[in-house]
């Protein structure tokens, strides 16, 4: 299996425009899995709630079109994050969409700071879906801050978790997001964006990490385009350390504190 990121700086508030240019970039990168930032139609550091309304869209609405209709040509699994509008209400949403359209939906558990101002909080549970024979999770930026998500998609049978973000805390979801790989012993795709939006400068260093914690592929702060591995996603069904010690197997469930 063919998975990656691409990591770019989308042009604020210009969804028309964003999506444009990832149809030139990306109908040329065909692969089984292509992760793309948080909110990378719209940008995201906005000052009022008008302008995320004015970049928001429905789950299964034009920006899953044109994913569908890009899929159609490459072949490629897409998940992106969006300004999602449900309703009268705006998720800080994941959507996984593919040549037959939208497969999967996540609405971001854990908001970061001003995003408080703009979103409600994620009122889905944490389910992993199937490409093929392969389990696939998404979680969104700050939710690598909670190891209980990643666990709860791992405990799920997730094999790959994949990760849209506007990282702007240096160098720590770089860290923490291989802990979480090595920890559950799954695959884990690092989607962040890079440039700069008003007092917001992105941290970039895009990276994608497997079963061991260990760096696959990695990009830095200035990366724009795509960075692609092959990964067999079965190795993410062991989850043993050593011969006798299964991190899963082996859990003292009774004892930890559950709320």
């Amino acid at each position: 299996m063919i998975i990656g990121y691409y990591q770019y700086a989308p042009v604020f508030l210009e969804p028309k425009e964003n999506l444009e240019f990832l149809a030139s970039e990306l109908s040329t990168i065909s692969c089984d899995i292509l992760v793309l930032p948080e909110l990378s139609i719209s940008g995201y550091n906005f000052e009022h709630i008008d302008q995320v309304h004015q970049c928001a869209d429905a789950c299964d609405g034009r920006t899953a079109r044109f994913f569908r209709d890009l899929s159609k040509k490459t072949g490629t699994l897409y998940i992106y994050g969006f300004a999602e509008a449900f309703g009268t209400r705006l998720f800080n949403s994941a959507a996984a969409v593919d040549k037959g359209g939208l497969v999967h939906l996540y609405r971001k558990l854990h908001l970061f700071d001003r995003e408080k101002q703009w979103f409600s909080p994620g009122n889905l549970p944490l389910e992993p879906f199937s490409l093929g024979d392969c389990r696939i999770g998404m979680l969104v930026c700050f939710d690598h801050f909670y190891p209980e998500a990643a666990r709860t998609l791992a405990l799920k049978g997730t094999q790959i978790i994949c990760h849209p973000s506007n990282l702007v805390i240096p160098d720590t979801a770089q860290m923490t997001t291989r802990v979480r790989s090595l920890e559950n012993r799954v695959f884990w795709v690092l989607a962040n964006r890079t440039g700069e939006e008003r007092d917001l400068r992105f941290t970039g260093r895009s990276q994608t990490s497997n079963p061991a914690g260990a760096l696959l592929s990695s990009s830095d702060e200035a990366f724009q385009g795509a960075s692609l591995c092959e990964i067999h996603p079965g190795d993410a069904l062991d989850k043993h350390i050593t011969g006798v010690n299964d991190l899963f197997a082996d859990r003292a469930a009774q004892y930890y504190v559950t709320d």
